[in-house]
């Protein structure tokens, strides 16, 4: 999503708990950083909490059979 001041990124979650910890400790250590794009908005990045579609694999085993 975009704003005036901010540019928030959300990435979608891993299905793997461990490494969705590890990611979310990645958001914070790089927006403690406080990065900015050229044209001064600063970025935040985070995970997406709620996963709102099934996972990849289970939509293309659908599409096949």
């Amino acid at each position: 999503m975009q704003g005036q001041d901010i540019v928030s990124i959300e990435l979608r979650p891993f299905n793997d708990r461990q490494y969705n910890r590890d990611l979310a400790a990645l958001c914070e250590r790089v927006n403690a950083t406080a990065p900015r794009l050229p044209d001064g908005r600063r970025l935040l990045f985070g995970v997406n909490d709620v996963v709102l579609v099934r996972p990849i694999l289970d939509v293309q085993k659908r599409r096949v059979a």
